[in-house]
């Protein structure tokens, strides 16, 4: 059987040149005793950046196809309610074109400032990486909870997938809070060029 990490905070997780199809599910739960009747509009984002300054594509409900095809997201679950995660985003990693070189995963409270909506609304937020793709998983490969805290916190970049230098890939929790609502989140990125670095310990599969 197969190990399972539970990555930490800054963990990256070498996936491996044999790896190909992989389903990235993100589910929470709300706090029932905070919600008062207004359930949370939670949105994911699927961020591809290129090695240019040029901006980067988003992947969401919405757009659930990236141009290249080759990462995709299912229908979302407003309601939290049933097993499964809530949203899946899938990726066909030997598919992306080679000019894309990370992938940020973000969960957002959509236009929580309008709604005066945050995550302290969320008691739990969980990511699950898995083998295969469109709800053919052959088995869980990584898994971590997060707590999220405090009124003002709006925006979650929670994982990001990057590209190495020999061309695999790495799946690294990254787990850092923002003020910033979806609308915020297209600036952040709009404005922002950083260099990713990979943090934290190496873990090989």
């Amino acid at each position: 059987m197969a190990r399972v990490f539970n990555l930490g905070k800054g963990d990256l997780l070498n996936l491996g040149e044999d790896l190909s199809d992989i389903t990235v599910g993100l589910s929470w739960d709300r706090d029932k005793y905070k919600n008062r009747g207004k359930q949370p509009d939670l949105k994911v984002f699927a961020l591809l950046n290129t090695d240019s300054a040029s901006g980067c594509e988003a992947v969401y409900v919405g757009k659930e196809k990236s141009d290249c095809g080759s990462i995709s997201i299912s229908k979302e679950n407003l309601t939290a309610e049933g097993e499964g995660g809530d949203e899946q985003l899938y990726f066909q990693l030997k598919e992306v074109p080679s000019q894309i070189t990370s992938v940020d995963i973000w969960i957002v409270i959509y236009e929580d400032i309008l709604k005066r909506q945050n995550f302290s609304q969320i008691r739990r937020i969980q990511c699950r990486l898995s083998e295969g793709i469109n709800g053919q998983e052959n088995g869980l490969l990584a898994t971590f909870d997060m707590y999220p805290a405090g009124p003002n916190l709006r925006s979650i970049h929670v994982v990001s997938l990057l590209r190495k230098e020999n061309n695999d890939w790495g799946f690294e929790r990254v787990e850092e809070s923002y003020k910033f609502d979806n609308r915020g989140l297209e600036a952040h990125y709009k404005h922002t060029n950083e260099e990713k670095t990979a943090e934290g310990k190496q873990i090989s599969r």
